[in-house]
């Protein structure tokens, strides 16, 4: 359990009703010998609240070679996946693929060459690690990169991705989007402290779930943190909550798929409390310190092969203040 956590994110994930309490309560073992991939602008690997379980796994951005982050959005998603202090699976460890440049925008080529490695990087592990691939950012439908995200669920991944930022007028539908309209991601919505639709956030059928994304607290490079909103804030939420589960099942001796993964965080999700979301989909992130039932093992495995577009803009699709 942990006392007055930093962000109000931690607190509403762990507990069915408002108003907030004072406590982030997670199980005991929290992402242990899990990978969440961050792919994204870099990770600052020396930030206290990663406390060494975070490494640099690939720079693929054309024109910057630096492993740094110059933008902050990607320490940002790890600190809310996985930071000691801030983060919802304190245990689990961070691999920083960086994919976009210091100015939010990349190539989608980019992109895939990042998911190409943690493809390589998968294949060569033996056993293999549970493992969690977060994409907090939005293009427009490309269906070669929503093929590579299904692909790598056929390896044992899951993802999560950004439902996207529309506009502060009217939201937009994410089924618009790569990689949120991918079959077998988890699209995440945003939501405020008062359980209601944040009003950046895009929704429709490919969304899956919500998460705290409205003014949360995160880090940023060189032992900062800072308050941030946006989707790509509410992604890493649920990525830290696929790591508990991986982490859980792997302590019991299970080996569980990310179809499973996924379906057990929709179901233990907490449904109806949502203002200004759908019916069909208002479902709130939630943590259980016990294992769901009917976590069982995994069916056999089919790997399609990674196929790679022609070149193609992308924008990071965030809302943060310092």
């Amino acid at each position: 359990m942990q006392i007055e956590p930093p962000s109000w994110g931690l607190e509403r994930i762990s507990q069915r009703e408002l108003p907030l309490g004072l406590t982030y309560v997670y199980p005991a073992v929290s992402g242990h010998g899990v990978n969440i991939y961050i792919v994204d602008t870099g990770v600052d690997i020396s930030h206290p609240d990663l406390k060494g379980r975070a490494e640099h796994g690939i720079t693929t951005t054309t024109g910057d070679k630096s492993s740094k982050d110059r933008n902050g959005h990607g320490t940002m998603a790890a600190g809310i996946a996985a930071g000691t202090r801030h983060g919802v699976a304190k245990e689990a460890r961070i691999i920083a693929v960086k994919v976009i440049i210091h100015d939010g925008e990349g190539y989608v080529s980019d992109i895939l060459r990042g998911l190409a490695y943690i493809s390589d990087r998968m294949k060569s592990e033996k056993p293999r690690i549970p493992t969690v691939i977060n994409l907090s950012f939005a293009t427009g439908q490309v269906e070669a990169l929503n093929r590579v995200v299904d692909s790598l669920a056929g390896l044992g991944a899951l993802t999560t991705s950004a439902a996207g930022n529309g506009d502060y007028e009217e939201s937009d539908d994410a089924c618009e989007y790569s990689p949120a309209s991918s079959r077998t991601t988890i699209t995440v919505g945003a939501t405020d402290a008062r359980d209601i639709l944040a009003s950046f956030s895009n929704t429709g059928n490919c969304t899956d779930i919500f998460a705290p994304g409205v003014d949360v607290s995160t880090i940023l490079p060189r032992n900062k943190t800072v308050v941030t909103s946006g989707t790509s804030f509410s992604a890493p939420h649920v990525a830290g909550a696929a790591a508990l589960l991986f982490s859980q099942a792997d302590e019991e001796g299970l080996s569980v798929e990310p179809r499973e993964v996924k379906e057990q965080l929709l179901s233990i999700a907490t449904e109806g409390v949502l203002r200004g979301v759908p019916s069909q989909n208002n479902r709130l992130l939630y943590i259980d310190v016990v294992m769901p039932p009917g976590f069982t093992s995994a069916a056999t495995r089919v790997v399609p092969s990674l196929l790679f577009p022609t070149l193609l803009i992308i924008i990071i699709n965030a809302l943060w203040q310092t």
